[in-house]
């Protein structure tokens, strides 16, 4: 996965949130942070519904996160990988998911 670029949500911003952040920034990613509650980081926006308004190429919630929030839930079609998911670099050859999650639900695996 090309991360070069990409519109990235990091969603939660503990220790595992931040180190997904600092990884996709690292690689060209434009990261913007969200947490409930607020954090004194660069590009930091509160989590709400309207959020999850704008277009996203990546989705990357902390494992503290539920995946089943309303706003999130809309976003479905945006590929939302958990942490370890950012750091696989064999994507499926047949979709931009790193294999991992691809399996799950890829006719082609």
């Amino acid at each position: 996965m090309n991360l070069l670029g990409a519109r990235v949500l990091v969603l939660g911003m503990e220790k595992s949130g931040r180190a997904a952040a600092e990884f996709l920034l690292a690689r060209g990613a434009v990261v913007t942070p969200a947490d409930m509650k607020a954090q004194d980081l660069p590009g930091f926006c509160l989590q709400s519904e309207e959020l999850f308004d704008e277009a996203w190429d990546l989705i990357v919630p902390s494992p503290g996160v539920p995946l089943d929030l309303p706003g999130l839930q809309a976003k479905l079609h945006v590929p939302a990988l958990g942490l370890s998911g950012c750091a696989h670099t064999n994507p499926c050859p047949h979709h931009s998911y790193p294999l991992p999650y691809c399996r799950h639900y890829c006719r082609f695996q």
